[in-house]
């Protein structure tokens, strides 16, 4: 190692580096410091458990320069090194080539040994090193840059080589890391992209086998281009509206992610009302007060509902032919107005206070009149 190796210095990295070249926004920034160890920042919060990084006040973060070494099958499989690491060790272990520069701040300096700055201008995604891998998790990260900068990015030859030898290591990859990508995937409006690029890698039925049968593939992707902008919930059952039956009783047959109940409960409601929501003009009172009260009240979940049938109804495919598409504001209002109902007057018009069931019976009374008086208004 050289002498000037061993200089103590701190430079931005990673992301961060990136996005500032794409003039993009980035709020957290990161930075790895060389010739340091942990006694350095003992006054700063740690965090981290596998290795030593440590948060600024700005919520920016310090990691050490490091050397990881394949110990093990899977992401978590690494142990590390932080004595005597060169800035071009540290940048080496990184993904791809476009998270692999570093940036002087001090002197104004772009540090870029593996020409990341190339490959961000001609929009390639190229591996770093051949340790590229050792980790199965930049597979999925490879395909959610892809969704997040957009189609006109390419996967370097090379890099579909190298990817296409992981697919052992794949299998080795937990339900609820899977998630974890996904959840920062569905976050993206062009997030199909990131199932397309898996799709074109041919891995997808690897990591997502319950997406991977056509033509539902096809459709469901058709689905999530309609919903750029939506919340994760809405975004998952567009995803597996066609396979139902995979939910039905046995929600642990699922195997393509671990899915947190909070988030599984209410994209199994609006995979499961889906059929029901093409006939809600059909419906007696009754029965559209049942479906409205499937939704607890969440007016946000009913609106999510309409969104899913209307992306669904803009695929047109073979199961949305034939169906009307019901008068939704007419509806939404009518969620909203049946929310509002109160008992109060009711049972401050009485001489002695009703029972609890008389309330209820009194409440499920004056929905169904303000169903049927709604209704009247319909074109």
């Amino acid at each position: 190692m050289k002498k000037s190796d061993c200089v103590k210095k701190i430079y931005l990295v990673g992301g961060s580096v990136r996005d500032k070249l794409l003039n993009l926004p980035n709020h957290d920034k990161d930075y790895v410091a060389v010739g340091y160890d942990e006694r350095d920042f003992s006054h700063l919060p740690k965090v981290g458990k596998n290795f030593p990084v440590f948060l600024l006040p700005d919520s920016s973060q310090i990691a050490l320069a490091r050397r990881e070494t394949k110990i093990a099958k899977g992401y978590n499989g690494f142990c590390y090194q932080t004595a005597q690491v060169t800035l071009q060790e540290d940048l080496k272990r990184r993904d791809l080539t476009i998270n692999a520069m570093a940036f002087d701040e001090e002197n104004q300096i772009l540090i870029d040994p593996f020409k990341g700055q190339k490959d961000l201008k001609q929009k390639i995604l190229r591996h770093t090193s051949e340790a590229f891998n050792q980790d199965p998790l930049r597979v999925l990260r490879i395909a959610r840059f892809r969704a997040k900068f957009g189609k006109e990015w390419k996967i370097h030859p090379s890099t579909k080589t190298l990817i296409s030898s992981m697919k052992e290591e794949l299998t080795s990859l937990e339900p609820n890391r899977v998630y974890q990508e996904i959840q920062k995937v569905l976050a993206l409006p062009q997030s199909y992209l990131f199932f397309e690029t898996l799709f074109e890698l041919d891995i997808l039925e690897i990591l997502f086998p319950s997406l991977a049968e056509q033509p539902s593939f096809t459709y469901a992707m058709a689905r999530l281009k309609n919903l750029p902008k939506t919340p994760k919930t809405l975004k998952l059952a567009a995803l597996y509206l066609d396979k139902s039956s995979l939910f039905k009783n046995t929600p642990e047959s699922f195997k393509d992610m671990q899915i947190p109940k909070k988030t599984q409960k209410p994209m199994l409601l609006l995979i499961f009302n889906h059929a029901q929501i093409h006939n809600l003009a059909q419906m007696q009172p009754s029965e559209i007060l049942d479906f409205f009260e499937s939704y607890r009240g969440q007016i946000q979940l009913f609106k999510m509902q309409i969104q899913l049938f209307l992306s669904q109804q803009a695929t047109q495919t073979s199961f949305t032919k034939g169906f009307a598409t019901p008068n939704f504001p007419l509806y939404s209002n009518l969620f909203i107005s049946l929310q509002k109902l109160s008992p109060k007057k009711w049972i401050d018009s009485k001489a002695k206070p009703p029972s609890a069931d008389s309330i209820k019976k009194y409440l499920h009374r004056a929905k169904i009149n303000r169903i049927k008086s709604a209704l009247k208004l319909r074109p």
